[in-house]
């Protein structure tokens, strides 16, 4: 490849002054399609801020605060500085599969903390939080006590064995195996307590 294509590559792009700014890059073939050349449009009022006032990057979970969206949350995937607009992905995909519905882990708060998820807790069901589980396993109530432990004393099986380490179908197969094990007594238990507000 020659130099000056290479640098041509880096150059910023010259842009008209009344470039529509989209959601393509201003060198792709949409973004020609969308700003023809010769025509003439309205002028947009929106003043770009300054690369000092930009306080979200790209990846960053973010929260709409205002509209319909209101309360959604998602990552950051694009960033159109000049238009002051920001890109969302992942826009309640979690929320749309988990809203109403019992969720069953092991230390599942780790797995919602890394989601930025928070699920009600009346609905989450943490096999590393019961102490059914930990009694019936000979270990103490109080202290969470791992999978591969409770797998061994309860199921006498061994997971999370050999040079691969962790299969998260592994570890969720075991999770709901000792799930089932205590599911009917829990339940019952968690129906008598009280509810904590």
């Amino acid at each position: 490849m020659r130099l000056t294509m290479l640098l041509a590559m880096t150059a910023k792009p010259k842009l008209p002054p009344d470039y529509r700014y989209g959601m393509n890059r201003p060198w792709t073939t949409a973004a020609k399609k969308r700003n023809p050349p010769g025509i003439k449009r309205r002028k947009v009022f929106v003043e770009p801020l300054s690369e000092d006032d930009w306080k979200v990057f790209r990846g960053d979970t973010v929260e709409i605060l205002i509209g319909k969206d209101k309360g959604k949350q998602g990552k950051i995937v694009q960033i159109i500085e000049a238009r002051n607009w920001v890109v969302l992905g992942g826009l309640n995909t979690i929320l749309k599969i988990l809203a109403e519905k019992v969720v069953v882990g092991h230390a599942i708060h780790n797995d919602f903390k890394a989601l930025c998820y928070f699920h009600p807790k009346a609905l989450t069901r943490d096999t590393s939080q019961i102490p059914l589980l930990n009694r019936k396993a000979g270990f103490p109530e109080n202290i969470p006590v791992s999978l591969k432990r409770l797998t061994k004393q309860l199921l006498n099986r061994d997971i999370q064995a050999g040079q691969k380490g962790h299969s998260s179908v592994e570890d969720a197969r075991a999770t709901m195996e000792l799930y089932r094990l205590i599911e009917a007594e829990w339940e019952r238990e968690l129906a008598t307590a009280p509810t904590e507000d």
